[in-house]
């Protein structure tokens, strides 16, 4: 079964090297059906009470436009939160990195959510039991 082509709103169009040529993405064109990836671990390892860095990769996916966001224990951060541009990868698909500064606390969870068109859903990396959260103090450890 084809997938539906979606239609995503951006604000940039995007031209890169792709091979020996220059490829101009338009920004109808439809999300790509391929699965994106998403990652999530901590700079350093994860001591209590010691300054870390979260590091969140979403990684294949296809326009470069999407949204994440840092949550501790359910509630969005913004503070020290970071991002680099897309980085367009060798098969045309893109990769984006996003940090956050914290402080390991026992009790406190963090979680980082991406939303982009080829995700079924917006991609959290925890409640689900499939995609425990970062860090020690995680449920079970």
């Amino acid at each position: 079964m084809k997938p539906e082509p979606a239609i995503v709103e951006v604000t940039e169009t995007w031209a890169g090297l792709a091979g020996s040529g220059v490829r101009q993405w338009d920004p109808l064109t439809p999300v790509s059906p391929e699965p994106s990836e998403v990652t999530v671990f901590p700079e350093d390892p994860v001591e209590l009470g010691e300054p870390n860095v979260l590091i969140c990769i979403a990684d294949k996916f296809f326009p470069p436009a999407l949204s994440v966001t840092w949550l501790k224990n359910g509630q969005e951060v913004t503070e020290g939160v970071s991002e680099t541009d897309f980085y367009p990868r060798p098969d045309d698909s893109f990769r984006k990195f996003s940090y956050l500064p914290f402080l390991p606390s026992q009790g406190d969870f963090y979680d980082c959510r991406v939303e982009h068109g080829g995700l079924p859903e917006p991609f959290t990396n925890g409640p689900d039991p499939c995609q425990p959260r970062v860090g020690p103090w995680a449920p079970g450890n």
